[in-house]
């Protein structure tokens, strides 16, 4: 598709433009890629809210970061002011405006975190906290971990823990479990599962232990007596360990054979045959050891299978004993009325999803809530959003008239939003927190049910890039198939870069680079835009 320049005198996507400004009452997601104008649109429809005088204090919008809040504070109060100002006097929209820039700081206009701390402290009793409850940041948060796992341990070791010792007996260390009970704070509210598992059959045990030791005897004895002047291979490098590990440790303890025998978990046993004989006939014995080794301890092995027995047999006490620490943190922290931003997402959930009162009466202060960047959104703040744009459940046609059918309760994936109280932007090739828990997969999901309560917009129209760009983009991921043409779970689908920007001579320089390595390249390249900067200077 050709873009459309913008003396042309429209955009190809002016209607979904118009939308946002003018269809209030509707719930919409906005797909608005970089440079498509999309703070200007969430500035739009803010301001076209006040127009229609809904009041500046029932208004919240949430942003990534507080920079990006800054910003969206500042262009609202100038739009505005320059609103306000192209009006005469008697114009209806006159009050309206002038209250909101009178009262803009009763908007909240935030990060997610603030927001929901902006929630609790509305209504602190029913979420159980201290009024006077503090938001930790990052770096005091992880002091404050760091202690409290060090101390839990300690403590731990001095009551004589009956869990504590099942760990223990397991061949975990404790110590080791400080990263899973890092993720388990991170992730409260993650169901993992806790059901336990026998251990390996005894029997089965016994006789990978023979296989493994006749392995072993049978690598020793046609291993070299002197390292080889380049070295252990990697097989004779595991052998010569498992062998320590043998003389060192009783293999009568299972832990202690687990652990020699997890040294060779899913690794290919790789050898160079001329570091174990001169010989063609030593090679070739080495080679076919090094096939058994593989059938034996590969991806498919019978001594795998008997460490995913005994891996699949410790996960859940390892996971217990790191997740009653985690709820132990939670409580400690909740007590001490000092939270981590994570605390804020929980227990904002939980008001919501728990107390119709609380849930109905923040829907009514915050009556549009607008959300930027929401690819970056995860469940937990999915569920904040929605549930707080909805209504809570009662029966149909009940006397508050709060329901809509087959839409309301207390399951954020089945509510609906109150006409015109959700509006979000988002862009899915941003998608870029999957370890955040903020996938596409979830965007995709939300996307759908936009679709079943509301409309999903694309703004395609982009006014930072030049048209020589767009050809790029439009060579590279349309003619190669970089994207698919409809969205899929790991993919957004390709959306056009319909640039709006005139082609101004000498804006753009075009070169081309060669090199015979990728430092080569490189350098060559730094150079012609060292160049390109020096000239325009």
């Amino acid at each position: 598709m050709t873009a459309m320049p913008l003396h042309s005198g429209g955009l190809p996507d002016q209607p979904a433009r118009h939308r946002i400004r003018e269809d209030l009452e509707a719930n919409l997601l906005v797909e608005a890629g970089a440079g498509s104008g999309k703070t200007t649109a969430l500035v739009d429809r803010m301001v076209a809210l006040i127009r229609v005088q809904v009041p500046v204090g029932n208004i919240a919008a949430v942003t990534f970061t507080r920079k990006a809040a800054a910003e969206l504070r500042q262009r609202f109060q100038e739009r505005l002011e320059t609103s306000l100002a192209s009006l005469p006097a008697d114009h209806p929209e006159v009050q309206p405006l002038t209250q909101a820039v009178r009262d803009l700081d009763q908007a909240f206009l935030g990060t997610i975190h603030a927001f929901c701390a902006k929630l609790l402290r509305e209504r602190p009793l029913e979420a159980g906290l201290d009024p006077a409850f503090t938001e930790v940041q990052e770096a005091e948060a992880y002091r404050m971990q760091k202690r409290f796992w060090t101390e839990h341990l300690e403590r731990l070791a001095a009551d004589g823990d009956e869990l504590l010792g099942e760990v223990q007996r397991g061949g975990i260390s404790p110590d080791r479990l400080e990263g899973v009970f890092a993720d388990l704070v991170e992730n409260p509210d993650v169901d993992f599962q806790l059901a336990p598992v026998p251990p390996p059959d005894a029997e089965e045990v016994r006789a990978v232990r023979e296989r493994f030791e006749d392995l072993l005897d049978r690598a020793l004895a046609m291993m070299p007596e002197e390292q080889p002047e380049k070295g252990w291979d990697g097989l004779q490098r595991k052998v010569r360990t498992a062998a320590y590990w043998r003389r060192a440790l009783d293999w009568d303890d299972t832990n202690h054979f687990f652990d020699a025998l997890g040294s060779f978990y899913r690794t290919k046993a790789s050898i160079t045959q001329n570091r174990w004989a001169s010989d063609s006939l030593g090679k070739k014995a080495a080679k076919e050891l090094a096939a058994e080794f593989g059938d034996f301890l590969g991806v498919d092995g019978r001594g795998t299978a008997l460490m995913d027995e005994w891996y699949a047999f410790r996960y859940p006490v390892a996971l217990s004993f790191a997740e009653r620490a985690s709820k132990e943190y939670a409580k400690e922290r909740h007590d001490r009325g000092t939270l981590n931003f994570q605390d804020l997402l929980v227990l904002t959930a939980e008001l919501l999803r728990s107390d119709p009162s609380a849930r109905r009466d923040l829907g009514r202060r915050y009556q549009r809530v607008l959300v930027d960047e929401f690819q970056d959104t995860d469940p937990l703040q999915a569920e904040i959003l929605l549930l707080l744009a909805s209504k809570p459940g009662s029966s149909i046609g009940g006397a508050d008239g709060l329901t809509l059918d087959g839409g309301e309760g207390e399951d954020w994936r089945d509510v609906i939003p109150r006409p015109g109280s959700l509006f979000v932007v988002g862009d899915p090739k941003q998608s870029i927190y999957r370890f955040r828990r903020a996938d596409i997969a979830l965007y995709d999901f939300v996307k759908t049910r936009f679709a079943a309560f509301g409309d999903v917009l694309r703004l395609e129209a982009n006014f930072r890039a030049l048209r020589a760009i767009e050809e790029v983009v439009e060579g590279v991921f349309r003619k190669e198939d970089a994207f698919p043409e409809q969205d899929t779970e790991r993919q957004a689908a390709y959306a056009p870069l319909l640039t709006q920007r005139d082609e101004e001579p000498g804006l753009l320089a075009l070169y081309t680079v060669g090199g015979d390595t990728v430092y080569e390249t490189a350098v060559e390249e730094a150079a012609r835009i060292a160049s390109c900067i020096a000239e325009r200077s």
